[in-house]
C-alpha cells in the first residue's frame, strides 16, 4: 500500500461562491434569481437518545436531521412576494402578512484547486425542495455619507421528500467532478430551461433515473468492440429530427441479398450528443453495428441492458436491433 500523502499538488481544494440562483414557486416555472449574497445551510436535531434497562446504559439513537437555510440577497425576484407572504390586489398594491407559497430553490457554488487551470476545476448545484420562508428584520436607514445597501435575508424550513431506500431529505447536490457530462448537461437544461421549454426543478425520482440511465453507446462499444462487428462516426446534424437523419445516414450500409437482390436493412443504432456550437450545429457520435451473432452477443446485451421498445428485424440468419439514446 503507497503512505499518505498531504497537501499533494492539485489535491488541494476549495469550495466558495454563490451563483445561478433560480426560484421555482411551486406550480410554477423557475425563474432567475439576481443578487445572491449568500446562501447558509445547516442541520438541527440528530439528537443522541440514550436508553436505560437493567441499571445501565442500554443504548442509543439518534433522531432525525432537519434541514434548515438561510438566503441573503440585496434583491429578488417578483415572482417570490407570494412565497414571503406578499399578495398583490392591483397594480403596485400588495397586501403583507399573507400565506406563504412553498417553493424549491437551486444555486451554484465553484470548486477550486491549486493545480492547473484550478479556475475551472468544477462546481456543485444544490437543489432545495419544499421550502417556506421567514423573512427576517428589515432595517432602513437614513442617507449618509457611508451609505450601505438594504440586504434582505429569509430563513427557510423545509418538507422532507421521500425516495426509496434512503431516509427523507430536503436538498440534492450535483457535482459536476463526478456526473457525466452529457447527463449533466440535460440536468442543467431541465433546471435553466432551453429552446422554448422553461425552466424546472425535476424530481427526486428524475435525477435519479437520468443519472443511472443506462449509457447506451458505451454498452454497444463494449459488446460490439470485441467481435469487429460495429464502426463508429461522428456527423453533423442541423436537423431538429436528429434520428430520422441519423438513420438516413446510417442507410450507407446496405445488405445483399442474392436471392432477392439489394436490400436495405436498418443497422443497429445508438448515438449521444457531444457538443453543440454557437450556431446550432450538433455533433453526435453514431455507432452501427453491422452485423449481431444471436447467439452471443445479442446474449450479452439482454443481460446488460433493458430493453425498452426493442425493434427486432430478422434477415436469413441474422438479427438487427435498433437502439436509439435519449437527446
Amino acid at each position: 500500500m503507497a503512505t499518505l500523502k498531504w497537501d499533494a499538488t492539485g489535491q488541494r481544494k476549495v469550495e466558495n461562491g454563490v451563483s445561478k440562483g433560480v426560484l421555482y414557486p411551486l406550480g410554477k416555472s423557475g425563474v432567475a434569481w439576481n443578487g445572491l449574497t449568500a446562501v447558509s445551510e445547516k442541520t438541527t436535531g440528530g439528537e443522541i437518545v440514550e436508553l436505560h434497562a437493567d441499571n445501565h446504559r442500554y443504548g442509543s439513537f439518534r433522531t432525525y436531521d432537519e434541514f434548515e437555510a438561510t438566503i441573503e440577497a440585496y434583491t429578488y425576484p417578483e415572482e417570490f412576494a407570494e412565497c414571503d407572504g406578499s399578495v398583490t390586489v392591483a397594480d403596485g398594491v400588495k397586501i403583507g402578512q399573507q400565506k406563504r407559497r412553498p417553493f424549491d430553490f437551486c444555486y451554484r457554488t465553484e470548486v477550486y484547486t491549486d493545480g492547473e487551470n484550478h479556475y475551472d476545476h468544477g462546481y456543485r448545484i444544490h437543489l432545495i425542495y419544499n421550502a417556506t420562508a421567514a423573512p427576517s428584520e428589515r432595517n432602513y436607514k437614513t442617507l449618509n455619507d457611508s451609505p450601505e445597501a438594504i440586504q434582505f435575508s429569509w430563513d427557510l424550513q423545509c418538507m422532507p421528500f421521500s425516495i426509496k431506500g434512503r431516509r427523507a431529505a430536503s436538498t440534492i447536490i450535483l457535482d459536476s467532478r463526478a456526473i457525466d457530462r452529457i447527463k449533466l448537461e440535460a440536468l442543467e437544461k431541465i433546471l435553466y430551461g432551453h429552446d422554448d421549454v422553461a425552466p424546472r426543478m425535476p424530481s427526486p425520482e428524475e435525477i435519479v433515473k437520468l443519472i443511472q440511465r443506462l449509457d447506451l453507446h458505451r454498452i454497444f462499444m463494449d459488446v460490439f468492440a470485441r467481435s469487429g462487428d460495429w464502426i463508429w462516426d461522428t456527423f453533423n446534424f442541423r436537423e431538429d429530427t436528429v434520428p430520422i437523419a441519423i438513420d438516413r445516414e446510417a442507410e450507407r450500409h446496405i445488405y445483399n441479398e442474392p436471392a432477392s437482390g439489394t436490400e436495405y436493412i436498418k443497422p443497429a443504432i445508438a448515438y449521444s450528443l457531444l457538443s453543440e456550437s454557437d450556431d446550432g450545429v450538433r455533433t453526435y457520435m453514431v455507432i452501427v453495428v453491422d452485423t449481431v451473432n444471436p447467439s452471443s452477443h445479442v446474449a450479452e446485451l439482454k443481460a446488460k441492458l433493458d430493453l425498452h421498445g426493442e425493434e427486432i428485424i430478422k434477415s436469413g440468419d441474422s438479427y438487427y436491433y435498433t437502439y436509439t439514446l435519449d437527446i
